[in-house]
């Protein structure tokens, strides 16, 4: 038993390691793909269901981003399938490979786990120097590097599917206003209508129990 918790702390420590590399907070324009091929080896050793990372400079979000067929599932439990009171960080089921309009979802742990920094981004001096999201993504031999700027934070209703989310981004772009659901919207930047990621996580407070918080980013 002590063999193999030393095992897993040796692999988790040894991929911490490769992501520093992968995108140091020094110089976090040079990401490097070969690290991120090494990551993608250390998770296929542990039958990883997913090769797709996402990192937030400075700040604790570095996960790895998990595919499941329903929205629920990673709600309870970790990268592994192991019950876990923190979850995972994972794509709604409904988002394609080549979906216009990405939506990744991490639980609020308000202990600088999964996603409990996306609140920070209510300021602008934290999306003054936390304003680049990456996603790394492997599929068989091709990785892709993906860079996104963050645009816009919201406080939605928790009711928001996949498809209303969608029709979020599109009323947006498209007359410059937001659909019903948005108690709270700060813009940082011109919505374009790129290809785009939407953040979401629980707002903390009990008074907002019935919300979600919501980064919006743009591919750059």
């Amino acid at each position: 038993m002590k063999i193999r918790i030393f095992v897993c702390a040796f692999v988790m420590v040894s991929i911490a390691a490769i992501i520093y590399t992968w995108i140091s907070p020094k110089d976090d324009e040079k990401l490097q793909k070969n690290d991120f091929l090494k990551v993608c080896e250390t998770l296929n050793c542990d039958k990883s269901k997913s090769c797709t990372w996402i990192k937030i400079p400075d700040t604790y979000i570095d996960y790895q981003v998990l595919r499941p067929k329903d929205n629920n599932y990673y709600l309870r439990r970790n990268a592994s399938g192991k019950l876990d009171r923190n979850g995972a960080i994972f794509y709604d089921c409904d988002t394609s490979s080549g979906d216009g309009n990405v939506v990744i979802y991490g639980h609020n742990m308000q202990n600088n786990k999964m996603f409990s920094e996306l609140e920070f981004y209510r300021k602008e001096a934290f999306v003054k120097s936390h304003n680049f999201i990456y996603i790394m993504d492997k599929r068989g031999s091709k990785v892709s590097k993906q860079k996104y700027l963050v645009k816009a934070w919201m406080l939605i209703d928790d009711k928001f599917s996949k498809k209303k989310l969608d029709e979020l981004k599109k009323s947006f772009v498209n007359r410059g206003r937001v659909q019903g659901g948005v108690s709270k919207i700060k813009c940082y930047g011109d919505i374009d209508g790129n290809k785009s990621i939407m953040l979401i996580t629980c707002a903390s407070r009990r008074t907002l129990e019935d919300k979600r918080i919501l980064v919006y980013a743009e591919k750059s």
